[in-house]
């Protein structure tokens, strides 16, 4: 399911993104004027996202041990665990996003 999410995530923001940026340079272009896209900071979200997805599937690899009880299953307090690490990394990811967006920190990238 992670793999799903992710590659639907990416095909939307490639379809999404693409298609619009693809229109918005015809109609600039029909009226004869240039398609500026000032420079943003899809490396800073791209490298927190990546490091992330990583953290995530290395919980889900130590998740399949028997010693835990496969990745559905198990004691309790381990998919707790596991639960309230996959909601912090999306809240983190969320709120490092945002604070990059708006320039209250600048991560140099």
């Amino acid at each position: 399911s992670v793999g799903n999410v992710t590659g639907s995530n990416a095909v939307n923001v490639f379809l999404g993104i693409g298609i619009a940026w693809t229109m918005a340079a015809i109609y600039w272009e029909a009226q004869g004027q240039v398609f500026k896209v000032p420079v943003g900071s899809l490396g800073f979200s791209v490298t927190i996202f990546c490091i992330e997805a990583l953290l995530a599937i290395g919980i889900l690899m130590i998740r399949r041990s028997p010693a835990v009880g496969g990745e559905l299953g198990g004691p309790k307090i381990f998919k707790t665990i596991s639960a309230a690490i996959f909601v912090f990394f999306w809240c983190f990811y969320v709120a490092i996003s945002a604070l990059e967006a708006y320039g209250v920190i600048n991560p140099g990238f």
